[in-house]
């Protein structure tokens, strides 16, 4: 169960869980971030409201924790599930700037 209050952002939950690699040096940094990752991408509650946008960042923090502890082949295994979901983060991210209404200050506009 999360303990954090919902108001906390997503974006900070994953900078707390990443300094724990830096305060204490253990593994626990990795522990939190994998369980992050899997409430993310297999529960429904994690899975709904725009928490798909947060698999590539849990990812790439969970690639630079098992560096840092010389988990290679975790590392790897990381870098291949970031590498493979670069073509629909890039779809999503087309789709959400081509639905804005206007772009503020585009080339040419005063």
């Amino acid at each position: 169960k999360d303990k954090l209050p919902p108001w906390i952002p997503y974006g900070l939950r994953i900078l707390a869980a990443q300094q724990l690699q830096y305060n204490d040096g253990s593994s626990k940094a990795l522990d939190v971030l994998l369980d992050m990752r899997d409430r993310t991408v297999r529960t429904e509650y994690w899975n709904t409201g725009g928490m798909e946008v947060w698999k590539s960042t849990l990812d790439n923090a969970i690639v630079n924790a098992c560096i840092r502890m010389k988990e290679w082949r975790l590392a790897l295994h990381y870098v291949e599930e970031m590498i493979g979901g670069l073509e629909e983060g890039v779809r999503r991210e087309v789709l959400w700037w081509c639905r804005q209404d206007s772009v503020v200050g585009s080339i040419g506009e005063e």
